[in-house]
């Protein structure tokens, strides 16, 4: 397979709007950090767990992170996306921690998996976690 090409005019304008979103119709999405789970190591697909995660925002933003009920989405492989609401949040300047449950041998996830902060918990594809993605991503692999 070729994969060359040879573009008739100069791009600039086209990268403008992948990496400036702000110029009205980029296509890249910038989210917030979520960290990865503290207790990465001790997560497998043997058992089912509890992570330990955190991540940063503005502190305007925190009253209304505390206001939703918000989840920890996991994309695994082919696997449809997992949701679980976030426990134990704990509220600190620009900083949240919290705590949610990994699944990992009921819902068989192993490999890498990718975590998402959402707002919502209903989601068919990866493309509708991204859609309703406020921090991401944190990626862990899975033995």
């Amino acid at each position: 397979m070729d994969q060359n090409f040879v573009l008739p005019h100069p791009c600039d304008a086209s990268i403008d709007l992948l990496t400036n979103p702000a110029s009205g119709t980029g296509l890249v999405v910038e989210f917030g950090v979520l960290n990865a789970p503290t207790n990465a190591t001790d997560i497998t697909s043997d058992a089912d767990s509890t992570v330990e995660s955190s991540y940063q925002t503005k502190p305007s933003n925190v009253q209304k992170v505390a206001e939703q009920t918000l989840y920890l989405t996991y994309i695994n492989q082919q696997n449809a996306p997992v949701s679980v609401p976030l426990q134990n949040q704990k509220f600190e300047s620009e900083q949240v921690t919290y705590t949610a449950s990994f699944s990992g041998n009921e819902d068989e996830i192993n490999g890498l998996t990718i975590a998402a902060f959402t707002g919502d918990s209903d989601f068919a594809t990866p493309e509708d976690v991204a859609a309703a993605t406020l921090f991401a991503p944190a990626l862990t692999e899975i033995n």
